[in-house]
């Protein structure tokens, strides 16, 4: 930090419970109460930052390999239901198919129709 920078301190009040604030004052000795939390601070923020580090280079070859894995597991998906799409147009055209063949077993001849005198649509109703 500039020179400049380190004359500009601001006040930082903290309420802390009597047992920490004795061991703060037994634990900085003749340096002070301000400079002694000072450099706990610092050094704590520090190691943090370290440690953030640190984390972020030993998770980035893990999370990069499970990225891969979820990206092929996506295309796998994707395949699948590319298959199964097209497996339920052909369904559905089969349907369709069967459907208009089975009207036309059901319908009655024309011979049948004419017999009864009816449209063949009634030929159901007794």
């Amino acid at each position: 930090m500039k020179e400049q920078e380190l004359n500009k301190t601001k006040t930082f009040s903290v309420r802390l419970d009597r047992w920490l604030y004795d061991k703060l004052v037994a634990a900085s000795g003749i340096k002070g109460k301000n400079e002694y939390i000072k450099n706990l601070l610092i050094q704590n923020l520090n190691e943090q930052e370290k440690n953030n580090e640190r984390t972020t280079d030993e998770q980035l070859p893990g999370l990069l390999k499970e990225l891969q894995l979820k990206d092929e597991i996506i295309k796998s998906k994707d395949q699948t239901i590319g298959v199964l799409e097209n497996q339920n147009g052909f369904l559905i055209s089969e349907f369709e198919k069967m459907r208009l063949i089975n009207e036309k077993l059901l319908m009655p001849s024309q011979e049948e129709q004419k017999e009864k005198g009816k449209q063949w649509w009634h030929f159901w109703k007794k």
